[in-house]
């Protein structure tokens, strides 16, 4: 499967502390090819409309285009990656622990292809939602929601 995300220009050591001065290219991308840019460090961001290098200020609800991608962020999370990947009822496509991980503080990314894509700007939550009402028990997401970062609804997000 082929698909176009915002890649950051660099890639980063740590988590970005200015997502203002990111530089986004819009590019195609294929799930090896995300990945192998996630391990580099690069960031991301979905695809908006009329621009094929932008910036953080550019990303507006009226801008958004597409995405063929949804990012979940979890932070603090009571569980660790692993026991939330046995959770899953469906696997991401990529899963990865983020650079703000550690011992006592469990934060983690889950990443979903879709194929047929999201086209508009309030469609995006609600698959996100539509999305982890799938992926888990009702009980486990009860358990889990407050690490879920609430910026992932938002298509303007950069991940």
């Amino acid at each position: 499967m082929k698909f176009h995300l915002g890649v950051s220009e660099a890639g980063y050591q740590s988590k970005p502390i200015k997502p203002t001065g990111i530089t986004y290219v819009k590019t195609e991308l294929n799930p090896q090819k995300l990945f192998d840019l996630i391990l580099s460090g690069h960031v991301f961001t979905h695809n908006f409309k009329d621009l094929t290098t932008y910036y953080q200020h550019q990303k507006t609800t009226e801008t958004f285009e597409s995405t063929n991608v949804i990012f979940f962020d979890f932070d603090n999370c009571q569980y660790t990656f692993q026991e939330v990947l046995n959770k899953l009822k469906v696997q991401p496509t990529i899963g990865y622990t983020t650079f703000s991980n550690s011992i006592d503080k469990n934060r983690f990314r889950l990443v979903y292809l879709i194929d047929e894509g999201i086209r508009f700007y309030d469609d995006y939550s609600f698959m996100c939602k539509l999305l982890l009402n799938i992926l888990f028990e009702s009980n486990v997401l009860n358990e889990i929601q407050e690490s879920i970062e609430t910026r992932c609804f938002s298509a303007t997000q950069f991940i």
